[in-house]
């Protein structure tokens, strides 16, 4: 299972120690392609999140994940990272 980390960082990408506000909070809007995900091309591949798009750049094994999505979407991100990458 992926594991989780919230880091709030600054314009040049320092740790600022500060806490996700956000956190255990729903927020009710959604897009009409939430969950829907769609390949770019083999090594980009975007997956809207209720109002944000998460996007995973990489192959099996190397990629990483840009924009962490909505509260509660952990779930729904993981799940997708393992079909596409594997566990």
């Amino acid at each position: 299972m992926l594991q989780r980390e919230v880091m709030i960082l600054d314009e040049q990408g320092h740790n600022q120690g500060m806490t996700d506000t956000m956190r255990n909070k729903f927020i009710p809007m959604t897009s009409i392609t939430s969950g829907e995900g769609c390949s770019i091309v083999s090594d980009l591949y975007y997956l809207p999140v209720q109002i944000v798009n998460v996007i995973f750049v990489g192959h099996r094994s190397q990629w990483v994940l840009v924009d962490a999505g909505m509260p509660h979407s952990a779930e729904m991100i993981c799940s997708e990272a393992e079909k596409r990458f594997g566990e």
